[in-house]
């Protein structure tokens, strides 16, 4: 009994403390930059994470980093005016002592990585490792397409990586009832991707 009390105080502690973490940063409140430092946060952030990626070089990259060259919890930073908004994926978001932990080793490596404290940190879903392996299947997809001179019903002439909402939007031509059952059989069954038609002549997905 006596452990179990000291284990709930000590819990209790830690979340107070992380609580305590997230109000200094003050996340929601967080300082504007002016333009140049805005600028210079995001590229120190991508900077880190390609200085990290130890990925294959033949591998598709987004932003010059391949899929597996993204941490597990980062679900895609992006600019809000002249903020920082980082987004860290599901189980790390705090909900358990674990996961408290986890989001606070997060936040203070892209604090690190971006050089400054003054980030806003948000709730995703996926992590953007994901959603980069998607598009390096659709990626590879097409040009083995166009090497194989392949007739197919459906063309693929844009992706687009999402991250505000944690998926992959495919610009296809032509949009029909069929289009989506054809995608998800041809190339990849997952649930982060959204469909849009575009004229053909669009450029092919990068």
């Amino acid at each position: 009994m006596k452990n179990r009390t000291v284990f709930a105080v000590i819990t209790a502690i830690l979340i107070l403390l992380s609580i305590f973490i997230e109000n200094y940063h003050v996340n929601d409140f967080a300082p504007e930059y002016d333009k140049n430092d805005t600028t210079d946060a995001y590229a120190n952030i991508l900077e880190s994470l390609r200085e990290l990626d130890k990925g294959d070089e033949s591998r598709y990259t987004a932003d010059g980093i391949t899929p597996d060259g993204y941490p597990e919890y980062y679900a895609g930073a992006y600019k809000s005016g002249r903020r920082i908004v980082v987004q860290l994926a599901d189980g790390y978001n705090g909900g358990s002592l674990i996961g408290i932990i986890r989001a606070e080793m997060a936040k203070a490596e892209m604090r690190e990585f971006a050089g400054t404290d003054a980030l806003i940190f948000k709730e995703g879903t996926r992590n953007i490792r994901e959603l980069v392996c998607t598009k390096e299947k659709i990626y590879n997809y097409a040009v083995s397409d166009l090497e194989k001179d392949r007739e197919e019903p459906y063309q693929i002439y844009a992706t687009m990586l999402d991250i505000m909402n944690g998926v992959i939007e495919i610009g296809i031509y032509p949009l029909d009832d069929s289009a989506e059952e054809w995608f998800r059989n041809t190339i990849d069954d997952v649930d982060h991707i959204t469909f849009r038609e575009v004229p053909p002549g669009a450029i092919q997905p990068t």
